[in-house]
């Protein structure tokens, strides 16, 4: 099916009655990718799965983890991971599990499900063909299938990371990701959108227009906003009008004033400082507050090696979600990848009735 191909109603999430839950509700697990790419984390990918053990080993205090390997990676995991981790070597290509899981959905009956959209490797911009990405594109299906849920197949092409949902009817998602030409050519902004209510069950679609510079993704959303509650949204900031990040995170602030919720609410935005500014080479990192992760009673808060404002950032983000321990943990060698703690983790929500 391509983008532009209506799915029948029956077919979709939201003829079926199955909608996203927040991030901040109960979750069944968090599911991982083990890193090992050597063309993502060019000389540092023992560095990278010490950074990502880490960050597994963590979550694994307050809920089950699942991590995907690659074939041969079994033994190096089983030093670095938490004996409590469930290890599943079906093969992956890379290590943002973001953007390949499935997103989870729930209906009234607590019964999970999960919509697979199309992955094509963020436009494919190695030119590798399928078989460069295919285990990336296959593990939405084999995660539903191994634990028992419905799959609800979206031929759009986009990434979890450029999908923010409250779990209340709004979305957040980025036009310089889903109506890029190296995903969808010729999409049109309202058939996206139609694709994008059915699929995550949503009533409101905002768009943002641009990312960060230098991110790979194209822009994903999660490195500019993320909902801390209904009608609430931390977002990153820069005060500085000379830095390159500051028009496209401007842009977003006021697309977010312009804006309501599904339920006609105006957003109280809070602001994340934008962490030092970095660079490999003459492409600039693009770190961000924002990209961090919930699990039960915790919150995980990217650290980048800045004293000063990764206090600050998780002092921020900690008063958003009160009775959670905020932890930092250091992100810089997973950055050097292109991602950060939302994007190598996806939460599995618990089967509850709403």
């Amino acid at each position: 099916m391509t983008a532009d191909t209506q799915p029948s109603p029956a077919s979709t999430p939201r003829a079926a009655g199955f909608a996203p839950r927040p991030e901040w509700a109960k979750h069944a697990r968090t599911w991982m990718a083990w890193p090992a790419h050597p063309e993502t984390f060019v000389g540092s990918v023992r560095e990278a799965q010490q950074a990502f053990a880490r960050v597994a080993n963590t979550l694994a205090e307050f809920e089950p983890v699942s991590m995907v390997l690659g074939p041969g990676q079994e033994a190096v995991a089983r030093r670095l991971l938490s004996s409590g981790i469930e290890q599943l070597p079906w093969g992956i290509d890379d290590a943002w599990m973001r953007d390949i899981a499935p997103s989870f959905l729930v209906n009234a009956d607590g019964e999970v499900a999960g919509t697979d959209w199309a992955f094509n490797d963020y436009g494919n911009k190695d030119g590798r063909n399928i078989e460069g990405y295919g285990q990336d594109a296959a593990t939405a299906a084999r995660i539903l299938r191994h634990r028992g849920m419905r799959r609800f197949a979206c031929g759009l092409v986009c990434e979890g990371g450029t999908l923010v949902c409250d779990g209340d009817g709004t979305l957040i998602t980025n036009a310089s990701v889903v109506l890029n030409p190296n995903r969808n050519p010729g999409l049109s902004r309202a058939v996206a959108e139609a694709l994008l209510r059915d699929h995550l069950n949503v009533e409101r679609v905002i768009w943002f227009e641009d990312g960060l510079r230098d991110d790979d993704t194209d822009g994903h959303t999660d490195n500019l906003a993320a909902f801390a509650g209904p009608a609430r949204v931390l977002l990153l900031s820069e005060d500085d009008p000379g830095d390159s990040n500051h028009a496209a995170l401007l842009a977003a602030r006021r697309v977010l004033e312009q804006s309501t919720d599904a339920h006609g609410r105006p957003f109280e935005i809070i602001d994340l400082p934008q962490p030092r500014e970095r660079h490999k080479g003459e492409l600039r990192y693009a770190l961000s507050y924002a990209n961090f992760c919930l699990a039960n009673g915790a919150v995980l808060v990217p650290a980048f090696d800045d004293s000063q404002r990764d206090d600050y950032a998780r002092g921020v983000i900690a008063e958003q979600f009160p009775g959670r321990k905020a932890i930092s943990l250091p992100s810089i060698a997973i950055i050097a990848g292109g991602g950060s703690l939302h994007c190598i983790t996806h939460e599995e929500p618990a089967p509850c009735a709403k």
